[in-house]
């Protein structure tokens, strides 16, 4: 067998592993929170239409991802897990192969086990953004739409070149892509500005096609900002007195809580980037188109958090909102580590790839077996909540009085890390007690 052939083998097992790992974990994720409202409140697409196109004018502009979350929620269990694990399977395939230039024709397969450790490792609130459905449906499907749009554009351009179809398949990818997030749209916006550039600049002609492709990617972008419940969120949140401060005051003010929380949440990241960098360029380990694309995915993912500086408080703690920002740095990152196929002969353009590959897999596995533990208790303690609502259910109980989970994640990878938010023990009809009155038809409080 060829060393291609094997490569491409080992890029397929680990591949296939990683969607066997997230199918189980999705499967054995229950509902929460949001999911519970979503799952019975919407019971068919049109309905589920209807509710996204009503969030739009009322709490969330971002009707694809309130569509994808109502839609997960609903074909709850195997479905909902095997969706979910091939979002998250094609994220990883799009990400690592975003961070190689268009002439690379194979993946060596190092370059899959550094990306899977680096999302372990840095990727924010993990579980509620590639496990809680209504994160899923958020920032996952979302996110993976706007990598599948840049993959597009700049490594399969040809699919826009030579077949019409291409084009008319590509346009709806990047409608919904730009209608998706208000900063990591804004951000594929930008990084396909940039690249067009470049292109232009490399062929001295502008590509019409690629031109319409970030219009349509544009017009999705201004829907997505023109929805007016941004400031009704806004308001009930934090009052109608929010815009007694200047918008210079607030932004201002923004770009200091985000740069506090870059250096206090992400500074491993901000320092493994910057020695990666700076190696790649001392040492000439990728070519210059390889190292120009990753400067454009950094400082993309870079004006992608401080974008949230335009915005309220509610995205700038470095949580679900820095997902598509982070993943854009780590593609940025990715791209200054050459395109080695394993551990070959120690040399001195290779000894620190290696010796940092190692500490990578140690310190990604220590994190992702203890999160995986802290996943299943937290799910556990979820499931053994809605066995006792069902029992009592059965027994004709109308209202029931739940006690506190037993048991709430304390890493990132379970999802009610930071996102707990459970029943409350004044009124059932407020979020998210009036979950459980959409999915048992019972009302639900907590006791004192």
């Amino acid at each position: 067998m060829s060393k291609e052939k094997k490569k491409n083998y080992i890029n397929y097992i680990i591949l296939l592993s990683v969607f066997i790992i997230m199918f189980i974990w999705n499967l054995t994720t229950p509902l929460w929170l949001d999911d519970l409202y979503a799952k019975s409140n919407h019971v068919d697409i049109l309905g589920m239409i209807q509710s996204s196109k009503n969030d739009y004018f009322t709490w969330n502009g971002r009707v694809f991802g309130q569509f994808f979350m109502r839609f997960l929620a609903a074909i709850n269990g195997w479905r909902a897990a095997l969706l979910n694990a091939s979002a998250f399977t094609l994220y990883l395939f799009l990400m690592v192969r975003l961070s190689l230039n268009k002439k690379f024709k194979d993946i060596g397969y190092t370059r899959y086990i550094i990306a899977i450790c680096l999302v372990i490792l840095f990727i924010p609130v993990f579980g509620q953004v590639f496990l809680w459905r209504a994160g899923a449906g958020n920032y996952l499907w979302p996110l993976t739409l706007n990598l599948l749009l840049v993959y597009i554009v700049i490594i399969k351009d040809e699919f826009l070149k030579f077949n019409i179809i291409g084009l008319i398949i590509t346009l709806p990818v990047a409608f919904v892509a730009g209608w998706s997030n208000e900063n990591t749209s804004g951000g594929t916006i930008l990084m396909l500005i940039i690249f067009l550039i470049i292109d232009y600049f490399e062929n001295k002609k502008i590509n019409i096609r690629k031109v319409v492709v970030l219009f349509v990617t544009l017009c999705g972008y201004i829907f997505l900002l023109l929805s007016p419940s941004s400031k009704i969120r806004i308001i009930a949140q934090y009052g109608e007195q929010y815009y007694d401060t200047p918008m210079l005051i607030r932004t201002i003010k923004g770009i200091a809580t985000l740069s506090n929380v870059l250096l206090n949440q992400y500074a491993a990241l901000i320092i493994v980037t910057v020695i990666v960098c700076v190696l790649s360029y001392q040492k000439k380990l990728v070519d210059k188109t390889q190292y120009l694309m990753g400067w454009v995915f950094i400082f993309s993912g870079i004006a992608t958090i401080y974008a949230l500086s335009l915005g309220s408080e509610i995205g700038q703690d470095g949580r679900r909102s820095f997902f598509g920002a982070i993943t854009y740095i780590i593609i940025g990152l990715l791209c200054h580590i050459p395109n080695w196929s394993g551990f070959t002969r120690m040399t001195d353009n290779n000894a620190v790839f290696h010796i940092g590959m190692v500490l990578l897999v140690i310190f990604a596995s220590l994190n992702i077996f203890g999160g995986i533990v802290d996943s299943c208790r937290t799910n556990m303690a979820i499931q053994k909540r809605y066995e006792f609502v069902e029992k009592k259910i059965k027994r004709g109980e109308k209202l029931i009085y739940v006690d506190p989970l037993s048991y709430t994640g304390s890493t990132k990878y379970s999802i009610t890390y930071g996102n707990a938010g459970d029943v409350n023990s004044d009124n059932p009809d407020t979020f998210p007690n009036i979950g459980y009155t959409y999915a048992y038809n019972i009302k639900v409080l907590l006791k004192k």
